[in-house]
């Protein structure tokens, strides 16, 4: 069972937790920055639990279960289904397929406790929080933060191949380690535990040009080792 990589995304000065496996936002962190943000602008405070009990959005989530379903089929829910019919959320859904209550999970790890819900879920309760609220959550999910790990993640792999058949590094974990050390410190200017899962944009897209140098320098230089590679750069 692999282990759940939690990214913490910085929203407006609170942290919010993402899956980097499943995608899935803790909306707890989202509705107690709400909360937050709401005693100093005249807002009225939320419950997760509200937001759960309105018939609109039982609908809303039947009838997201459904476009995942068409998708997951390469399929697309025609437009008509959407506006002619007003029950459409409410039809019943196939047993195989998406289900309203996977589109939520309630975890109570030490680093993951709190409700979790799908992006699309996440996005409608922070319409039903506030309009103008929505309007930054909808900017901060589209920001592709869990693209550029992913990229980040791959170019390291490939990274570690390289120097593998350059150096013949084999299981010497510590050369490994020598890089990740030093590409960290070109970010950050000291490496950290977790510290990747915390970086913005501009960080990851720095990691990944800085992996690329290696990479490159790497096949078409000449290097004694891995302490001279880095050094060199």
């Amino acid at each position: 069972m692999k282990t759940e990589v939690i990214m913490y995304r910085d929203f407006y000065g609170y942290p919010v937790r993402q899956s980097m496996q499943t995608g899935y936002i803790c909306v707890t962190d989202l509705v107690d920055a709400y909360n937050e943000m709401a005693k100093d602008h005249g807002w009225p405070q939320k419950r997760i639990a509200d937001y759960y009990e309105r018939e609109n959005t039982q609908l809303f989530l039947k009838a997201t279960c459904r476009i995942l379903n068409a998708k997951s089929k390469n399929e697309q829910v025609p437009a008509e289904a959407l506006y002619s019919d007003l029950s459409f959320g409410n039809k019943e859904l196939p047993v195989n397929g998406w289900q309203a209550n996977q589109l939520k999970r309630v975890l109570r790890g030490k680093h993951t406790k709190g409700v979790w819900v799908h992006p699309n879920v996440f996005t409608d309760i922070a319409l039903w929080l506030n309009p103008n609220f929505r309007a930054l959550v909808i900017d901060w999910v589209t920001d592709n933060l869990l693209g550029l790990r992913e990229i980040g993640g791959d170019a390291f792999k490939e990274v570690n191949r390289v120097l593998d058949m350059t150096f013949d590094i084999g299981m010497d974990r510590w050369e490994y380690i020598k890089v990740a050390r030093w590409t960290a410190t070109k970010v950050f200017g000291s490496p950290e535990i977790n510290q990747w899962n915390a970086a913005n944009a501009t960080q990851l897209e720095q990691r990944k040009e800085l992996l690329l140098r290696l990479k490159t320098a790497c096949e078409f230089g000449s290097f004694k080792n891995v302490d001279d590679l880095l050094s060199k750069l």
